[in-house]
Parts: C-alpha cells; sequence; structure tokens
C-alpha cells in the first residue's frame, strides 16, 4: 500500500533541494559578478562564498542523497524508510536552508547572545550535523540484516565518512575553544572535513546511486570489491594532498600520494564495472568523473606538483567533482527514480554544467599565456547564471510530474500532485 507520508514529504524533499540548488547556483553567480564588476550590494563577497558553498553541502547535496538513499534501500529492502531518517532528511534540509542567511550576512562573526558570543551560522551547521548522527540510525536500522551489492556497500562507505568528516568539523570547534596556537591541527581539521565531506560522503554517495539495480557478474565481483577497499584505503589519506606542503612531512607526503593513486586506480575500476550498464542519463556525469580521475593521477604521481598549490586547477578540479559529478548524478538519480518528471530540463542543465567547467579552465596554468586577458573572469561570470535557469526550470517539471494514481507500481517516495 502506498505511503501518503512518504508521497508527500518525499516530493516536498525533492522541490526543497532543488529550490537550495537554485538558490546556491544563484550565489555563486553574484560572487563571480561581484568578483568581476566590484559588485557586492554591501555585502562582504568572503561571506557570499561560505552561503554557496553552505547551502551546496548543506541544503542541497546532503539531503538529496538522505532522500535517495530512502527511496533506493525502500525498493531493495521492500520496507518503507523508517521514520527517523525520514525526519532526519527533513531537518537536514530546513536547517541547510536556515543556515544560509546567516552565512551571507555575518559568515563566521560571532554575535552577543546574552549568555555566549558565537557564530549562529555554526550553530545551525552543528544542530544540521545531528541531523546527520540521526539519518545514519535510521539508515542502519533500514539496512540491518539485509544483503549487501555493491550499491549498499557504497552508500555504507559514504555514511561511514560523512561521519567522519563531522568529527573533523568538532575537531576545529574544540581547537578554537581551548585557543591552541599553530596552524597544523586546525589545518588538518579543517581538510579532514572537506575532503572526507566531498571526496568520501559525496563521491560515495553518488557512486552508489549509479551502482543501484546493476547486476555484477561473479568474475567481476572481486573486482568491484577491490575498487571498493583501494577508494576507501586512498580517501582516508589522500586529504593530505589539500593541506599546504609546508606543513605535511616527507613520509606524509609520499602516504598522500599513494592514497590518490589508489582512489584514482579505484575509480577507473568502477567506471570499468558502471559504464556500460548505467543508464545513458548517467553519462554525463561518468564523464565529469573521468576528468576528476585524470587530476587525481597527475597530481598523485608528479613528484613536482602539490595539489594545494595548483590554484586554478583546484577550482576546475572542484567544479568539475562536485558540481559536474555529484550534482549532475544527483538529477540523473532523480530522472531513474522519477522518469515521468525527466523533461528537457537535465538536458539543460548537463549543457550548463558543462559550460561552467569549459569556463574555469582558461584559469588554469596550462591556457596559453596569449589567450589571456580580463574577458576570462566576465566569462566566469555570465556563464554561471546556466544552472540557475536550468534550476528554475527543472522545479517546473517537478510540478509538472503524472500522478501517482496513473503509475504502476508505486514506491517509496514517489512523487505526487
Amino acid at each position: 500500500m502506498e505511503n501518503t507520508y512518504e508521497i508527500r514529504y518525499g516530493r516536498a524533499v525533492r522541490i526543497g533541494v532543488v529550490v537550495a540548488f537554485t538558490i546556491a547556483a544563484a550565489t555563486g553567480a553574484f560572487f563571480r559578478f561581484g568578483a568581476a564588476y566590484g559588485i557586492s550590494a554591501g555585502l562582504d563577497l568572503t561571506n557570499v562564498r561560505h552561503a554557496h558553498t553552505h547551502l551546496m553541502h548543506f541544503a542541497w547535496v546532503t539531503p538529496a542523497l538522505f532522500l535517495l538513499i530512502n527511496v533506493r534501500l525502500s525498493q531493495w529492502t521492500k520496507r518503507p524508510a523508517p521514520g527517523l531518517s525520514v525526519l532526519s532528511t527533513v531537518a537536514a534540509l530546513v536547517l541547510g536552508l536556515v543556515s544560509y542567511l546567516p552565512f551571507l550576512f555575518v559568515g563566521y562573526a560571532p554575535l552577543d547572545l546574552g549568555f555566549a558570543s558565537m557564530p549562529p551560522s555554526v550553530v545551525i551547521a552543528g544542530l544540521n550535523m545531528l541531523a546527520w548522527y540521526g539519518y545514519v540510525v535510521g539508515y542502519l536500522q533500514h539496512t540491518k540484516g539485509i544483503d549487501r551489492p555493491l550499491f549498499v556497500s557504497l552508500f555504507d562507505a559514504a555514511l561511514l565518512f560523512m561521519v567522519l568528516a563531522s568529527l573533523g568539523a568538532w575537531g576545529i570547534s574544540i581547537i578554537v575553544s581551548l585557543r591552541l596556537e599553530g596552524i597544523l591541527w586546525p589545518t588538518a581539521m579543517t581538510h579532514l572535513f572537506l575532503d572526507y565531506f566531498s571526496e568520501g560522503w559525496l563521491l560515495f554517495g553518488v557512486l552508489g546511486l549509479a551502482a543501484y539495480g546493476i547486476p555484477i557478474p561473479e568474475n567481476k565481483q572481486k573486482i568491484a570489491a577491490a575498487a571498493l577497499w583501494m577508494l576507501i584505503a586512498g580517501t582516508a589519506v589522500s586529504f593530505l594532498l589539500g593541506m599546504p606542503k609546508s606543513l605535511v612531512s616527507a613520509p606524509a607526503q609520499v602516504l598522500a600520494r599513494i592514497g590518490g593513486s589508489m582512489m584514482a586506480v579505484g575509480l577507473v575500476a568502477m567506471l570499468l564495472i558502471l559504464w556500460r550498464s548505467a543508464t545513458g542519463a548517467w553519462r554525463v556525469p561518468f564523464s565529469f568523473l573521468v576528468i576528476k580521475v585524470v587530476g587525481l593521477f597527475i597530481v598523485s604521481v608528479t613528484p613536482l606538483i602539490w595539489w594545494s598549490e595548483l590554484f586554478g586547477e583546484r577550482i576546475l578540479y572542484i567544479h568539475a567533482n562536485l558540481l559536474g559529478f555529484v550534482s549532475l548524478g544527483i538529477f540523473a538519480a532523480f530522472a531513474t527514480v522519477w522518469p515521468q518528471s525527466d523533461t528537457g530540463a537535465r538536458l539543460w542543465m548537463n549543457r550548463a554544467v558543462i559550460l561552467v567547467v569549459l569556463s574555469l579552465v582558461p584559469l588554469t596554468s596550462f591556457w596559453p599565456s596569449a589567450l589571456r586577458g580580463p574577458w576570462m573572469i566576465y566569462a566566469v561570470a555570465w556563464v554561471a547564471l546556466g544552472p540557475v535557469i536550468a534550476g528554475l526550470y527543472f522545479l517546473t517539471s517537478v510540478r509538472r510530474a503524472v500522478p501517482a494514481a496513473k503509475r504502476t507500481p508505486p514506491g517509496p517516495f514517489e512523487d505526487a500532485v
């Protein structure tokens, strides 16, 4: 029997996360216009950048992954998602949205609350992470005693890294409260959070969505398991690549490069397993994953290159990863779970993101000097409007979804009008 509670809130979360994506994309575009034309509207552009990043992380990709994992597990187990999983998904979305204005207007600046002085944005972000923990508990309830094919194992790894990433965030708070001197530990905790979140939680989570329903031949199951463990081991240490080289000892640098190489090899194996069987909606996200693999491999095996020292290349890599693979991967998962709302909006989103990533190529060191000029920063700003427009278009496709009564069979978190 169809669960109307899941229908109602599943659709609301889907609309909510796309709204968050669109606002975050608009904020990122405003930041780029501010950098290009000196426009700030009285805002600190650093705070604008923080608001953009946190909205993307906390109100777009995380609750979207929570929702999609709930859907796939419900379809696999034939059981509805636990109430705690549903509640945590909604709470993560709401708190992520609520944190937007504090990040936009005050950033990390503390406000006097009478009993204490603290940044309201950080307080809300902390509450958001409590919702993450609630989701993990619901996930453990949902997966208790079930078989663990590749997609479930990827979800397991994703949530493990999400929890580990949150420990990095708490570590930063502890270091600040204890007023510890030096920059090593604050820097390490920051990169632990950022890299375990993006290279762990988001990467494994979206790979799990891509792997759902794809049968792994018996002769490739050992390869898939080895690739998964290589990815886990590599991700555990590759965050060191993002730290300033002066803070990383020589042995740790070698370890970081080994970790990056293991990630690259593991991702190649995953791509070989998933590419042929994946639906067409996943082709573009996988193409961006290839860019990620190439970047990881080059940085890991080239002795004279250190990741934190490459500014333009890092910006290109981050957007190819988080916007190209992760965000387009989530839209691809929407298309496979709710095909009735997969209109031309997803195709326009693909095109918009491709243009955004291409606009960042001139910022890299391998772009010819003769072709550089002020036009680059203006192009980056105007092209950034593409995902905003595509996000608005995508919202209209959700609203035009086919009524649940016309679809068979209904599933958890199915769309309803």
